[in-house]
């Protein structure tokens, strides 16, 4: 990914190379070169630096960061040159209007929030190991998707629909508010901590699938992986599916689990948690009550015996009433 500096016409770029003019569509035209080069031209419409060979070859070498067809512009707090589509800083990138932001390093020291009103649709980092922007993020716009982020120390949150985080880490002590109807977590790694909840699913129609989550000896306490949290309605269709649970502190309470509501009317509506492997040092299984449940083709294994354990649920069971 090369960055160019831009000449006037006439301005000399390397001694003996001159940039002579510029057409209609702003190509500029530098001469003097060796024969066997032909030319060379710097094309003002796609920001490329083009070579030309005495036999008529075009070709071109790009001087803006490439990958346009994936993303529009690109965070990099170390950047020092004068490419316009490259920031410091995320919030810089959304303010300016930009769709998909590419993350290698971001300078960001406020949290950012994403508004219904913004024109970006995806944040996505270098990799989910090393790429952290630092502050927490608020996502109140529907269908944002952020990816291969990592979250070390701020918590991610937002009411928009049908969002999604997709191949990120999540670092101990970090929650993730599953808030918005549509939200989708997939294919993540999340540590367990000091949480009460590492995941805190808020909404109806929230799918938390493929994703793993880790609770260490070494850690903290944590209580909770995923807690369904009923509040003033039914929490209706959340899908829990193919996850792996591994639990090594011995202090979990339960790996999914879901709070009560204020009334007999407030409950945990056709769950499907299926296909997932519970591994816990302790007592900490699947701990759910609601209505119409569909609960199938789960493994909670006890880490000490090797034995199936766990509250709440044995291995294969499928669960369609109350309890």
């Amino acid at each position: 990914m090369a960055e160019s500096t831009f000449h006037s016409p006439g301005k000399p770029i390397l001694p003996g190379f001159v940039e002579t003019t510029l057409d209609a569509n702003g190509k500029g035209v530098w001469t003097n070169l060796p024969a066997i080069f032909g030319m060379i031209a710097l094309n003002g419409q796609n920001n490329r630096l083009e070579t030309q060979t005495v036999d008529g070859t075009n070709s071109g070498i790009v001087t803006d960061y490439d990958h346009h067809d994936e993303h529009d512009a690109y965070v990099d707090d170390t950047y020092g040159g004068g490419v316009d589509n490259v920031y410091h800083h995320i919030h810089d990138a959304i303010d300016d209007g930009h769709v998909s932001i590419m993350i290698k390093s971001a300078g960001d020291t406020a949290a950012i929030t994403i508004a219904s009103g913004d024109s970006v649709q995806r944040l996505q980092g270098k990799d989910a190991d090393t790429t952290d922007p630092g502050v927490a993020i608020t996502v109140d716009k529907d269908d944002v998707t952020l990816e291969q982020l990592k979250f070390s120390t701020a918590n991610v949150t937002g009411t928009g629909l049908s969002r999604t985080i997709k191949e990120c880490y999540v670092g101990a002590g970090v929650t993730i508010t599953a808030k918005g109807e549509g939200f989708r977590l997939v294919g993540c790694r999340l540590a367990g901590s000091t949480a009460t909840a590492v995941v805190s699913i808020e909404d109806d129609f929230v799918a938390v699938t493929d994703s793993r989550w880790l609770s260490p000896d070494s850690e903290d306490s944590c209580t909770n992986f995923i807690v369904m949290a009923i509040t003033s309605n039914n929490l209706v269709a959340v899908r829990i599916a193919d996850n792996y649970f591994d639990d090594q502190s011995s202090r979990l309470a339960g790996a999914v689990v879901n709070t009560t509501g204020a009334s007999p009317t407030q409950y945990l509506f056709a769950p499907i948690v299926q296909g997932n492997l519970l591994r816990t040092a302790s007592n900490g299984g699947l701990v759910l009550t609601g209505n119409l449940m569909m609960i199938s083709n789960n493994v909670v294994n006890n880490a000490d015996s090797g034995a199936p354990g766990g509250a709440g649920i044995s291995p294969w069971c499928q669960v369609f009433s109350w309890g």
